[in-house]
């Protein structure tokens, strides 16, 4: 028996040898420095940051958000662009650019005939929802519109909800919950005259069910407000770059919420840089995006739009947080954005199942040691015994496929930097 499980040890150790020799890749320190920043003195120990000056193909003669969505359909119009599910155990549901693009066509036929039924000017539009396709149409719809998208936190106060609805002038918002309509109604002020209730499982009524307080403010079930559509194609003016695409509000944290204005060319900039500094086959026509991280957030609107540049698909996160690791594994998202909170999260998860074996703990610090070793050498592999032994079984937790992670908001603790960096061989 002994000789048996020795055998079997050195078929997989040399198994693993060999990939090892076969996939390890070697990245010139310099090579990444250079590009990175360029010595201003002649020892080449002071150096300064370098402007990208070569943008993209794919992205380089974008101008506004609109032309985002057209280059994705262009490449995906009959390929999976957003996905859904209700509960964990479904398999996502998915719909394609196409169809995403007739139903663009359909929101924005019912916001014009609102518009009609009402008397305002102002093409401001909110929207207090979590995550969802229908989030994403909306947007674009409004897009193409040449309306403001104004997103609402749904930590949002009374107050603070008050300061954005005077200072935009909305008249129209779109919320995925029966509760939060109806206390709008109770302190809106007049200019706000239509809310829209996105599906939602928990609280699928009819409008007719739905009550309002407020008997200047109209609230209509998302499948009746889309049969407002004339089905007649909408001609508007088409945005500009300097257009306001959407005015985006602080958290409110450190008093009255402040609104950030950002322009089409704004949006266009950003993701330029986006796709100038990650890798260029990061982001392609076959990846996928777990869209977790709020809408309402600047970051998680220019990873989704950059994903829908490319043709990828977006699947949303199922009905909450506690759900990610069950979305994560559904999806295989190729590039994680993240925060700090859900890095340590993910950390506690790994490190429960090495602390639940005697020993291993130690062995698994000793792996950890040894990557860091390597990519201290600017080495970067995932073919090593240790990721046979430990870490592809931690990279499955993000589903097996995502090449980069990018972490906002705040510093992220060492040991969990050095884990994440470890575990997927990315940097």
């Amino acid at each position: 028996m002994l000789y048996i499980v020795i055998a079997t040890a050195i078929v997989v150790i040399g198994f693993c040898i060999y990939k090892r020799k076969s996939n390890k890749v070697t990245f010139p320190l310099d090579c990444f420095l250079n590009e990175q920043s360029a010595a201003i003195d002649y020892e080449g120990n002071t150096r300064t940051s370098v402007t990208y000056t070569t943008i993209p193909e794919v992205c380089a003669n974008l101008s506004t958000v609109c032309e985002v969505f057209l280059s994705g359909l262009n490449f995906s119009r009959n390929s999976a662009c957003l996905g859904w599910r209700e509960y964990c155990e479904q398999d996502y549901k998915w719909i394609t650019y196409k169809q995403v693009n007739d139903k663009i066509g359909v929101i924005r036929s019912a916001l014009h005939a609102l518009k009609t039924r009402g008397s305002y000017e102002n093409l401001f539009v909110g929207i207090s929802s979590k995550n969802s396709p229908q989030w994403i149409m909306v947007e674009l719809a409004c897009t193409f519109s040449g309306y403001t998208i104004v997103p609402l936190y749904d930590t949002l106060g009374e107050e603070a909800i008050l300061t954005i609805l005077k200072q935009t002038k909305l008249p129209i918002m779109f919320c995925d919950s029966v509760e939060v309509a109806q206390r709008i109604t109770t302190f809106a002020p007049d200019t706000l005259q239509h809310i829209i209730l996105f599906p939602n499982s928990s609280t699928n009524a009819k409008s007719a069910s739905v009550s309002s307080v407020n008997s200047l403010v109209k609230i209509y079930d998302y499948e009746e407000f889309l049969e407002f559509s004339t089905g007649e194609l909408i001609c508007t003016e088409t945005p500009k770059p300097e257009s306001l695409f959407m005015v985006c509000y602080t958290s409110g944290s450190t008093g009255i919420p402040k609104g950030v204005k950002i322009t089409h060319q704004c949006v266009v900039k950003t993701i330029q840089s986006l796709f100038q500094r990650l890798e260029g086959d990061i982001f392609n026509n076959t990846a996928s995006h777990l869209s977790y991280l709020p809408l309402a957030h600047i970051m998680e609107q220019m990873i989704s739009l950059s994903t829908l540049l490319v043709g990828a698909r977006i699947g949303f996160l199922t009905k909450n947080i506690q759900g990610l690791l069950a979305d994560l594994q559904a999806v295989k998202p190729h590039f994680f954005f993240t925060v700090p909170r859900v890095l340590s999260r993910l950390y506690s998860v790994a490190m429960e199942k090495v602390s639940s074996v005697p020993l291993l703990p130690s062995i698994f610090h000793y792996a950890v040691e040894s990557k860091v070793a390597e990519q201290e050498k600017n080495i970067y592999d995932n073919s090593s015994i240790w990721d046979f032994i430990f870490f592809n079984k931690i990279r499955r937790i993000l589903g097996g496929r995502v090449k980069v992670i990018v972490s906002g908001s705040a510093p992220v603790a060492s040991e969990i930097y050095v884990l994440h960096g470890e575990f997927l061989a990315v940097q």
